[in-house]
């Protein structure tokens, strides 16, 4: 990832007047931040897929992304995926975009979905 996740999960807090003004600020900075680095590393490394991650949440392209892959198994370490700053606090809150109903429709793709359920920062992976 280049960039933090968690975006949708501050917004919707921000929309409730429940985010912290340092993570609505660090949500904008991120969204602010140019792409062009991650781009020209992904050209130079001759990279044949990528995706963004906006809609349907990181698990849910990365769903996609190994399905087109002929079902490549992927593993996520949740204690290395940023999180924007609060996000995991927000998310603990049971604050989410409304997207996230229709997003977690990708956790059938999930092999150990109900280890992590109960976990904030799993739930961010769905944002």
């Amino acid at each position: 990832l280049t960039k933090p996740l968690g975006t949708g999960c501050v917004f919707a807090a921000d929309m409730r007047a429940k985010a912290p003004f340092p993570a609505v600020q660090a949500a904008l900075d991120s969204m602010l931040t140019s792409n062009r680095p991650a781009a020209r590393a992904v050209r130079d490394a001759g990279c044949v897929a990528c995706t963004d991650v906006t809609g349907f949440g990181f698990l849910g392209h990365l769903a996609e992304m190994a399905r087109a892959s002929q079902g490549a198994t992927l593993a996520i370490h949740l204690d290395h995926v940023p999180f924007l700053p609060g996000a995991l606090r927000l998310a603990s809150l049971g604050l989410f975009s409304s997207l996230q109903p229709e997003n977690l429709r990708a956790k059938r793709a999930v092999a150990n979905h109900d280890a992590f359920a109960a976990d904030p920062a799993y739930a961010l992976l769905f944002d």
